[in-house]
């Protein structure tokens, strides 16, 4: 089989580990979703950036013409909830809006996703679906959670291992995840997250 590159799935609306990615000169590609545009013209299309070390570069399309980055080593960015930065990375004549913030947003989106041009590209879907996934810190509200559930879960698909690393703010919290289905793990995410990092890398075991 080809090698797939790294992914990463961001639920940020800042580009930080873009930025990190870009002082440090390391290619990534990212992906994300077109609400909406000018005129509505590239409504639902998708916003690909790709960054090749040294400059930045964004294209639209549709969902199921996106091509895998050529090097396995590149990192791939789905960045699900959008960013008000990408406006900035893309032609400005189209106007594009990627930011999925009200429950009118989430709608729209959710409305796409059984349409073969606009649906949550292959490249991550299919991992979704046969690979372990941590939620890492991640709340779900009412409006994240039926997003999840279509994005991740595949509606009511029993997913391979699932985890959620967080502490729960309500017993309806804890339901949401019991739903999705999901074990939690109620830890601080940072601590989680230094202890694996030790626990994978021994130099670090003493810092």
């Amino acid at each position: 089989s080809v090698p797939r590159p790294p992914m990463v799935i961001s639920a940020t609306y800042d580009m930080l580990l873009e930025r990190r990615l870009e002082d440090e000169h390391l290619p990534y590609t990212l992906v994300s979703h077109v609400l909406y545009s000018r005129d509505g013209e590239h409504d639902g299309e998708i916003v690909v950036v790709r960054y090749d070390g040294t400059t930045a570069t964004a294209e639209l399309c549709r969902s199921d013409h996106f091509v895998l980055p050529d090097s396995e080593k590149e990192l791939l960015i789905y960045k699900v909830l959008g960013s008000p930065f990408l406006s900035e990375l893309a032609d400005p004549a189209a106007a594009i809006d990627t930011v999925v913030v009200t429950e009118g947003d989430h709608l729209t989106f959710l409305g796409r996703l059984e349409n073969q041009h606009t649906r949550v590209p292959d490249a991550f879907s299919i991992p979704f679906k046969n690979s372990r996934l941590l939620f890492l810190g991640y709340s779900l509200d009412l409006w994240n959670y039926r997003m999840v559930l279509r994005v991740f879960g595949r509606g009511k698909d029993r997913m391979r291992q699932t985890y959620a690393v967080r502490q729960p703010t309500s017993q309806m919290e804890e339901l949401y995840w019991q739903r999705l289905p999901t074990d939690m793990i109620k830890s601080d995410p940072e601590q989680f997250a230094a202890h694996f990092v030790r626990s994978q890398t021994p130099a670090l075991a003493a810092v």
